[in-house]
């Protein structure tokens, strides 16, 4: 039976890495697409985890996007067995909302339609870039 251990995360710091706009001309009628990346890494000896989001996207014709986002997280409870995936899934969860926001906020700009995302499956993410 495996046990349910639960991983209390600090947020420590938060930062945007890039935020990037660039016109390429008028509202167009044309699809927005967008990928998602992550990366996390540990640093040590601080034991903070660095967990980056990225997400860039295009409506051709009209704008091409890029944000990325970092949060460096800390465990409450240390644990010597660290289950880096329980990890990043709690990590971004915690990033996803202010990446959507300024995603948001980006493209509220005249002649452009503010891009809202729909909810996002970490796990459904975490596994494509597990696979």
């Amino acid at each position: 039976m495996e046990a349910n251990v639960q991983t209390e995360l600090i947020l420590r710091k938060l930062v945007f890495d890039k935020i990037s706009f660039e016109r390429l001309g008028f509202k167009a009628d044309t699809p927005l697409t967008y990928s998602l990346q992550t990366q996390i890494g540990l640093i040590q000896p601080e034991n903070l985890y660095r967990v980056s989001v990225t997400i860039q996207g295009e409506k051709k014709q009209e704008y091409t996007f890029e944000i990325s986002i970092t949060g460096f997280i800390q465990e409450k409870n240390k644990s010597e067995a660290a289950d880096m995936d329980k990890i990043a899934k709690a990590a971004i969860r915690v990033l996803l909302p202010y990446l959507k926001n300024q995603l948001a906020v980006l493209t509220a700009q005249p002649e452009t339609d503010c891009v809202v995302l729909p909810p996002i499956d970490v796990e459904h993410l975490l596994s494509k870039k597990n696979s």
